[in-house]
């Protein structure tokens, strides 16, 4: 059984579609600072930057690999990856961040689902 998934945060809508549809498509992304610039940073989901290198999370897998090639590390994230990576990791200390997960083909309320559309 595949679920669905709505990650909220402040009553805004980060992230919502198939269980593993997004962690299919969803990668972490690690290499050398040299390799990233302002337009590159772009594409990125969230971004750590480090002295020497970076790790940051990119929601299209393939696009992370045309960037990069194989100049970097990628890894398969989790639920949990994605979920500190689009929260604010301050805020996320303090606030609970609903994780709603409905089995596919389930309905969603329709007081549920207009803020998801």
């Amino acid at each position: 059984m595949n679920f669905y998934i709505v990650m909220i945060y402040n009553g805004k809508i980060l992230l919502k579609g198939e269980k593993d549809e997004i962690l299919d498509n969803h990668t972490l992304v690690k290499s050398k600072k040299d390799l990233i610039d302002n337009s590159i940073k772009n594409e990125f989901i969230s971004l750590k930057e480090y002295a020497f290198g970076f790790e940051g999370l990119i929601s299209d897998r393939k696009k992370a690999y045309e960037l990069f090639g194989d100049e970097a590390i990628y890894e398969k994230c989790t639920l949990e990856d994605i979920l500190l990576y689009l929260s604010d990791v301050e805020a996320s200390r303090n606030k609970l961040i609903p994780l709603i997960l409905v089995p596919t083909g389930m309905l969603i309320p329709s007081s549920v689902d207009s803020s998801i559309s």
